[in-house]
């Protein structure tokens, strides 16, 4: 008689695992459980708390929930729900980098489609403010805490400065972009920004308009109006990226100035202009080296016997100001000079005695002459003698050409006290009859190189 043999269905593995957790004390741990992931035979779940220490009931909760399908993150005292879990989940894995780059973009795109949030700025937040508002009220007197912040620490900006920012942020960052919330900004972007403006061309000049690049002086100045107001946002914690740090700017490609020669200073000022009062102001730039604020600040007070004492500085915006270093100084002057100066001064209107202005405003008593109309003279006159690229030639050149003719005859230290370019180091290292030494040596040199080619020997 035969035998039957019946086979029997191999049992499934279970699809969990269950363990006890040690505890630090003598009582037994509560076991855990993990659950093998629905597409792989290796990985399981986070291990779970089956909130008992019998190895039974932690079976059958186990069972439970793998039946059901609802495996809650943890059992205790605390309500916890799944949400909880996969909210850390997801935070971990931004913090380690886990995420790849569709992946990330997926994020975003969620982000922007439900809950508005773009390029990381979540609304209503100071981050969301627009350019167009932030970077309008940052450079304005009135209503911004950073200029305020830098009047109350004695580092006050001149008004002019002030005002070439508003024009810069009105001209170009809101063009740009004014509709963008400040935080939504990388420093790749602006990066990229300011290498664009250096390859392109703008239009240019008051009068003949022309397209022209513009100076990597002024495109560095383009950004730097904007990256200062960003710096303050992120200091403020009004913002929490960081898209000024380390930031590269142009190198510098600023021109040489140039100035005339000798030959054609002596031919200019031996010969009378159209305007008497623009060939005196240029006279005096030539033969001092001053810069033209400092030459509309002068009053009769600022003459002495043989020097003039340079108290302050003349700007549009700011009126009377501080000499551009900070500190007061004099230079030398020879005779001719401060009798020309003294006679126009005589020709001040408005009866102020030795405050008013040398160059005085036939419209306001309390400003000086309007400059504008000596660099215009100073063009037309060295039009008039041949001079081929007088439009090259500024007011300021001037400085330049005091500095040049000069300086072969004096050694550097005497030259930078008279022309201001001192550091405060150097200003408090000399005495004051060193200085006067150092003046008789510039206007011994004056006397012999520029004065006779200024048309006062006459």
């Amino acid at each position: 008689m035969k035998t039957s043999t019946s086979t029997t269905k191999p049992i499934n593995k279970i699809p969990f695992t269950l363990y006890r957790r040690k505890t630090a004390t003598t009582n037994p741990g509560v076991f855990y459980v993990q659950f093998k992931t629905p597409n792989s035979k290796r990985y399981y779940t986070t291990a779970k708390s089956t909130g008992t220490t019998n190895k039974t009931e932690a079976m059958m909760t186990a069972w439970q929930w793998y039946s059901n399908g609802n495996i809650p993150d943890r059992i205790n005292a605390k309500i916890s729900t799944n949400h909880s879990r996969q909210l850390e989940t997801v935070i971990t894995a931004l913090k380690n980098g886990d995420f790849k780059q569709n992946e990330l973009e997926q994020i975003m795109k969620t982000l922007e489609q439900v809950y508005s949030i773009k390029g990381g700025v979540i609304p209503d937040t100071s981050a969301s403010i627009k350019i167009k508002d932030y970077f309008t009220e940052f450079w304005d007197p009135a209503k911004s805490p950073y200029l305020k912040e830098q009047r109350m620490s004695g580092k006050q900006m001149h008004n002019g400065h002030i005002k070439m920012m508003q024009q810069i942020i009105t001209n170009f960052w809101i063009p740009k972009f004014g509709e963008r919330e400040i935080g939504s900004f990388t420093k790749k972007e602006l990066q990229e920004w300011l290498w664009n403006m250096k390859e392109s061309q703008f239009e240019i000049g008051q009068k003949d308009k022309k397209m022209a690049p513009l100076s990597h002086s002024y495109l560095n100045r383009i950004v730097s109006a904007g990256l200062r107001a960003f710096k303050y946002a992120y200091e403020n914690k009004f913002i929490f990226n960081d898209c000024f740090t380390g930031f590269t700017y142009l190198q510098l490609n600023a021109k040489r100035r140039k100035i005339i020669t000798r030959e054609q200073a002596k031919t200019l000022f031996h010969r009378d202009w159209t305007h008497k009062g623009a060939k005196l102001g240029n006279q005096v730039a030539m033969l001092t080296g001053l810069r033209l604020g400092e030459i509309l600040a002068l009053k009769l007070c600022d003459l002495g016997d043989d020097k003039i004492y340079i108290r302050h500085n003349y700007a549009v915006h700011d009126g009377l100001k501080c000499p551009k270093n900070g500190k007061e100084r004099s230079v030398p002057a020879n005779p001719e000079l401060l009798n020309a100066l003294r006679k126009q001064a005589k020709t001040n209107p408005y009866k102020q005695g030795d405050q008013g202005f040398i160059f005085w405003s036939s419209t306001q008593p309390n400003k000086p002459f309007d400059n504008k109309i000596w660099r215009e003279q100073l063009k037309q006159e060295l039009k008039k003698i041949g001079v081929k690229d007088y439009n090259d030639i500024t007011f300021h050149s001037w400085r330049h050409f005091f500095s040049t003719y000069i300086e072969p005859y004096l050694n550097h230290s005497d030259l930078q006290k008279v022309t201001g370019h001192l550091t405060e180091k150097m200003l408090e290292h000399y005495a004051d009859h060193q200085n006067d030494v150092a003046l008789q040596k510039v206007n011994k040199v004056v006397e012999d190189v520029l004065l006779p080619l200024s048309g006062f020997e006459e």
